[in-house]
C-alpha cells in the first residue's frame, strides 16, 4: 500500500511539473514507464474517446450574471421612452454598459453586467434613486464584458463621485 501510494505520488508530482504537457496520454505513459519505480499505464478506448472529445470542445466564453432593467415597456411611447431613459442614465451615471434591446412587443433598457446578485442589488440602490422601478435580472453574458477597462473604470468613480455630491446638495438644500 505504500509503494502505491509513493507511486501515485510520484505522478502527481509528474503531472504537476510538466504542466499542460501532461495532459497528452502518450507523453505521460512514457514518462511514467521510465525511471526506477516504472509504471505500466493502459487506456481504454472509452478513456480515449472522452479526452478527444474534450479536447476538440470549444471553450464557453459565456457566463451567467446579472443586469439591471431600468425600462420594461411595450406602449406606444416605448421607444422613445427607451431613449429618454438611455439618455437619463448617461447623464447620471458615466461609464456604465447600457443595452436598449427590442424584443416584439418590448423595449427594454439594461444596464451594467454583474457577476453576482449582491453586486447588482449594491449598484440597484445607487440606481433607484434615478430609476425607482428598476429591477435585476439574471442574463447570460459575454466573459469579455467583465475584462476592466482602466479609463471606464475612472469614468465610473466620477459617476459616483458625482451622484454623491449631487444627493449631498440636495440634502443641504433640504436642510436650509
Amino acid at each position: 500500500m505504500r509503494r502505491f501510494l509513493m507511486i501515485m505520488a510520484s505522478a502527481a508530482c509528474i503531472l504537476c511539473a510538466y504542466g499542460a504537457r501532461g495532459q497528452e496520454i502518450a507523453a505521460l505513459q512514457r514518462r511514467m514507464a521510465s525511471g526506477r519505480d516504472a509504471v505500466r499505464v493502459t487506456e481504454t478506448a472509452d478513456a480515449a474517446a472522452a479526452v478527444r472529445a474534450v479536447e476538440q470542445r470549444t471553450k464557453s466564453t459565456k457566463v451567467n450574471g446579472y443586469t439591471i432593467v431600468i425600462l420594461f415597456d411595450n406602449t406606444q411611447q416605448a421607444r422613445e421612452n427607451a431613449v429618454k431613459a438611455k439618455e437619463t442614465f448617461e447623464e447620471n451615471f458615466k461609464g456604465v454598459n447600457i443595452d436598449v434591446t427590442y424584443e416584439n412587443p418590448w423595449f427594454t433598457v439594461s444596464v451594467g453586467r454583474y457577476l453576482t446578485m449582491e453586486e447588482a442589488i449594491i449598484e440597484l440602490g445607487r440606481i433607484r434613486s434615478v430609476f425607482p422601478k428598476a429591477f435585476p435580472r439574471s442574463a447570460e453574458m459575454d466573459i469579455a464584458d467583465f475584462i476592466i477597462d482602466p479609463e471606464a473604470e475612472a469614468a465610473a468613480a466620477e459617476s459616483t463621485a458625482a451622484t454623491a455630491n449631487a444627493a449631498n446638495a440636495a440634502t443641504a438644500a433640504k436642510e436650509e
